[in-house]
């Protein structure tokens, strides 16, 4: 399991690639407007990936971690459900409403 990004993005802390658990923000409907642009600037729910020296950790603590880092930022008040996958087998492994 890596620790360390070594992929061709260099990324560092978190990695699209290389990140362990991938946490999708869904917002609510009035707040469409907060999603980000996404490939041929399609508008997407924002995500979030999970530091990669956390990697070695379970699943579990992962996704702890990303919500009470999350309840601190601004998108909180305006997510609906969040949504967490585990990037290695694409399994979704937790799911949450607000």
């Amino acid at each position: 399991m890596k620790i360390k990004c070594d992929c061709t993005t260099k990324q560092g802390f978190t990695c699209p690639q290389c990140s362990r658990v991938k946490m999708v923000i869904l917002l609510m409907p009035d707040k469409q407007n907060l999603k980000v642009s996404g490939s041929s600037n399609k508008k997407v729910n924002p995500v979030w990936y999970s530091p990669v020296k956390q990697n070695k950790w379970t699943n579990d603590y992962i996704v702890n971690g990303m919500i009470k880092r999350f309840t601190g930022n601004t998108l909180f008040a305006h997510t609906r459900m969040l949504q967490f996958y585990d990037q290695f087998t694409d399994q979704l492994i937790h799911q949450s409403a607000r």
